[in-house]
């Protein structure tokens, strides 16, 4: 370093404390909203449109992925947490490692009615389906599917949770409306 000069840290790859650790669950998170989009996308040949990453309106959140398929609608939001997921408190409660995250159940809840509305409000009435896909998260295979009305799922099985959704039955015009509608509403 020559004389005047100070020395920066813009290039330190080993910090450590909160702020390293939000930055690193960002990263993780931001990883599996991508991977679970990449599985989302790959669907398209079934007739399945997917919006990712879309502002809810009069709000800085979010919701991950919004997906429009013969089956219904869908809001799937993506959760990269390490450890095995357990169901308890008679299956309304999320835990993850120890933790309790029933609070993402009710996350996905609220997404999923924010959509479902904004579809009401274009004369579209049509349920909205909530989905929380664990990434990097052991789930049981034999745990319940549904957790107080949340579609539970890894990006391994959300091909199969969407496309065997029993609920309805859309056209290729029905989605095409929707998605539209939806693309104009959430940007």
């Amino acid at each position: 370093m020559e004389k005047g000069q100070r020395e920066t840290h813009d290039d330190l790859t080993d910090v450590t404390g909160p702020t390293a650790t939000k930055a690193a669950h960002q990263r993780s998170g931001a990883s599996g909203e991508e991977r679970v989009g990449r599985f989302l996308d790959s669907l398209q040949r079934s007739g399945v449109r997917t919006l990712h990453d879309r502002r809810l309106p009069g709000s800085t959140a979010n919701v991950h992925h919004v997906v429009v398929a013969p089956t219904g609608v869908f809001t799937i939001e993506t959760k990269s947490y390490t450890g095995r997921l357990a169901v308890r408190g008679e299956g309304t409660e999320l835990w993850v490692k120890g933790r309790n995250h029933s609070s993402d159940l009710d996350q996905a809840r609220r997404q999923a009615r924010v959509v479902e509305a904004l579809l009401a409000g274009a004369g579209i009435d049509i349920p909205t389906q909530p989905v929380l896909c664990f990434v990097g998260t052991s789930v049981p295979v034999f745990s319940p599917k549904q957790v107080g009305g949340v579609v539970i799922c890894t990006p391994n099985s959300i091909a199969r949770t969407i496309r065997r959704f029993p609920r309805l039955a859309l056209l290729n015009e029905d989605l095409t409306a929707i998605l539209e509608e939806l693309e104009a509403r959430l940007p």
